[in-house]
C-alpha cells in the first residue's frame, strides 16, 4: 500500500486553512515538529488518532483498498440508519420486504431490525 500519510495531513491541514502554529497546538507539539509529521510515511497509532479528532478525518480509511472502504461505508450507513429508527414504533416499509439475499451486511442489518422490532 503506497500510502505517505504525512503528505495527507499536511494536504488536509492546508486545506481546511490551518496555520501549522495553529495545527502544532490543537496536537499540543512545536512547529517544529508538524514539518517533522508532514515528512513521515509512517505514524504512531495514537498520534495518528489525536490528529484524527483534531482535524475531524478518518486518516485511518486512508490505509482502506476499495472493497475495504465500500465496506467501512456500508456498515457506517446500517449504524447509522439504525440510530435514526431506534426510537421509532414503526420502521420504515423497505425493513420488512421479505427478498432474499446472501449478502452478509445486508443479513446482519436485518437481523439486527428485527431485534428492534422485538424491542431488544
Amino acid at each position: 500500500m503506497n500510502v505517505h500519510i504525512g503528505n495527507i495531513i499536511e494536504t488536509i491541514v492546508r486545506t481546511k486553512g490551518l496555520s501549522v502554529i495553529t495545527f502544532a497546538n490543537q496536537i499540543n507539539c512545536s512547529p517544529r515538529n508538524v514539518y517533522e509529521i508532514f515528512k513521515k510515511k509512517h505514524i504512531d497509532t495514537e498520534l495518528l488518532v489525536l490528529i484524527s479528532e483534531k482535524l475531524d478525518e478518518n486518516l485511518f480509511a486512508r490505509y482502506l483498498t476499495d472493497v475495504d472502504m465500500m465496506h467501512y461505508q456500508h456498515q457506517k450507513f446500517s449504524e447509522e440508519f439504525l440510530n435514526k429508527i431506534a426510537g421509532k414504533k414503526e420502521l420504515p416499509f423497505m425493513y420488512d420486504m421479505h427478498y432474499k439475499t446472501q449478502d452478509p451486511l445486508t443479513l446482519k442489518l436485518m437481523e439486527m431490525i428485527s431485534e428492534l422490532q422485538r424491542g431488544k
